[in-house]
């Protein structure tokens, strides 16, 4: 198994805890490639071989899909805070403060943004 980067890491970790909060508490990619369909040996494969590249991957799709459902402002807010941006979480107060907004209506943005959804949403990443 290759070095793990930290950068990786941080993306990773920025995708679950965004898939926790759009999907539900206990979600993350590996369940979430489970319910698609994804094979124990194919999850694997992907967290020995292939983990930077599939996290760029899926993390690419989700900001090109999620912008396409919101407003660009609401959608810069949810990648912002959950690190999917850079794998690193920025605090409510410097979205607020890049974006020239409350505190506050950042928080309000944030939780408007977070319907459930159901894990049947399909990811044709491939």
């Amino acid at each position: 198994m290759d070095q793990i980067s930290a950068e990786t890491l941080a993306k990773l970790n920025a995708l679950n805890l965004w898939l926790q909060e759009v999907f539900g508490e206990g979600t993350r990619l590996s369940g979430f490639l489970l319910e698609l369909g994804f094979s124990e040996e194919s999850i694997q494969s992907l967290k020995t071989e292939h983990l930077t590249e599939y996290v760029d991957l899926v993390l690419a799709y989700i900001e090109t899909n999620v912008e396409n459902e919101r407003r660009v402002r609401n959608h810069d807010v949810m990648l912002r805070y959950y690190g999917l941006y850079t794998g690193h979480q920025e605090t409510l107060q410097q979205i607020a403060d890049d974006l020239k907004l409350s505190r506050e209506r950042i928080r309000q943005l944030r939780v408007r943004r977070k319907p459930k959804r159901s894990l049947s949403l399909s990811l044709n990443v491939f």
